[in-house]
C-alpha cells in the first residue's frame, strides 16, 4: 500500500484535495435553498483552497517564482473561512500549514531576485512588487518562526528540511473536527470530503517526503523517485 501511495501521490493528493473541493463547492451551491447551505464561508473556503492549488499547480522556480508565495496566501485564506464557518481547529491548521507554504515561497522568490541582481543588475519592476508584497505581507510570521527554531532548533530542523511530513503533522489530525461536525449534522457528503482531505491528501502529501520516497523505493528497486523541483505544501 505505501509503495502504490509513494509511486502515484501526485494524483492520489490532487483527488484527496481537489476533488473534494469541487464536491463541496456542488454540494453547497446545489443545496443553497436549504439552510446552513449557499455561498457562505464553507463555499468560499473550498475556492479559495481550489484557487491556492491553482496557484502552486503553475508554479516554476524559473519563470514564476511568486506563484508559490500567493498560492500559500490562498490557501491560508481558506484556512481563515473555514475557522469562520464554525471549524476553528481544522481552519486554524490549514491557516498555520499554508503559511508555511507561503514562508516556502516567499524564500524562494527571494533566491530568484537575488539571483537577477547579480546576473542583470537590475530587476523587472512586476518582480519588484511581488518582492515586497512577500516581505511586508508575511515578515510577523517569519519574525515568529526564527524565533521559535532559536528556541527549538530541533522542531526547526523538522519544520526546514521535512516540510511536507510538518504540513501533514499540522493538518491531518485537526481535520476530524470538520468530520466529526458533519457526521453530527447528517452531512454524509461533507463528512466524505473531509475524509478525502484526512485518507487521500493529507496523506498522500506526506509522499513528497524524499525520505519515504526513498523508503518506498527500497521496497521495490524498479520504482524511480520523481523530480521535486516543483512540488510543494498544500491545504
Amino acid at each position: 500500500m505505501l509503495h502504490y501511495f509513494a509511486k502515484h501521490h501526485n494524483k492520489i493528493q490532487f483527488f484527496g484535495y481537489e476533488v473534494a473541493n469541487l464536491v463541496l463547492v456542488a454540494q453547497q451551491l446545489w443545496l443553497a435553498d436549504r439552510p446552513g447551505y449557499g455561498l457562505n464561508a464553507e463555499t468560499l473556503a473550498a475556492l479559495s483552497l481550489l484557487l491556492g492549488s491553482a496557484f502552486i499547480w503553475r508554479f516554476d522556480p524559473r519563470t514564476r517564482p511568486h506563484l508559490l508565495f500567493y498560492g500559500g496566501l490562498a490557501l491560508a485564506c481558506g484556512g481563515a473561512f473555514l475557522t469562520a464557518a464554525g471549524y476553528v481547529w481544522t481552519g486554524l491548521s490549514v491557516v498555520l500549514a499554508s503559511l508555511e507554504t507561503a514562508r516556502g515561497g516567499r524564500a524562494v522568490l527571494n533566491h530568484w531576485i537575488a539571483e537577477q541582481k547579480l546576473i542583470s543588475g537590475t530587476l523587472p519592476l512586476r518582480a519588484a512588487i511581488h518582492g515586497r508584497v512577500a516581505t511586508w505581507s508575511l515578515n510577523w510570521y517569519c519574525h515568529m518562526v526564527d524565533a521559535l527554531i532559536r528556541v527549538y532548533p530541533g522542531l526547526g530542523r523538522l519544520i526546514n528540511e521535512r516540510p511536507f511530513i510538518s504540513s501533514t503533522v499540522i493538518k491531518a489530525p485537526l481535520r476530524l473536527e470538520f468530520i466529526g461536525k458533519k457526521l453530527l449534522l447528517g452531512d454524509w457528503i461533507g463528512a466524505a470530503v473531509g475524509l478525502s482531505w484526512l485518507l487521500l491528501g493529507d496523506l498522500a502529501l506526506a509522499l513528497n517526503d524524499t525520505r519515504l520516497q526513498a523508503y518506498a523505493q527500497r521496497m521495490d528497486v524498479s520504482y524511480k523517485l520523481p523530480n521535486q523541483v516543483t512540488e510543494q505544501t498544500q491545504a
